[in-house]
């Protein structure tokens, strides 16, 4: 008897179930983009990133005398 209730409320206001139905296919469209977008960029990572390849490194010194950072590393230190 309550189901009928519910499906007689829901004819008898079609304003706010053609609303309620809008809004859900907008969530579920958000939802689907959000999960589209995430798997083609998780792709195109791993397939750049199979690519790409280390050619060196860079190690940070500490400024030697007579560079214009010395003067100011002195003045910190």
């Amino acid at each position: 008897m309550k189901v009928r209730h519910s499906i007689n409320s829901l004819f008898r206001s079609p304003i706010r179930t053609a609303l309620t139905v809008v809004l859900t296919g907008v969530v579920a469209f958000a939802l689907l983009s959000q999960a589209a977008e995430f798997s083609i960029t998780r792709r195109e990572m791993e397939r750049t990133a199979a690519h790409y390849y280390g050619a060196g490194s860079v190690e940070i010194a500490p400024p030697t005398a007579g560079t214009p950072a010395s003067e100011g590393v002195a003045q910190v230190s």
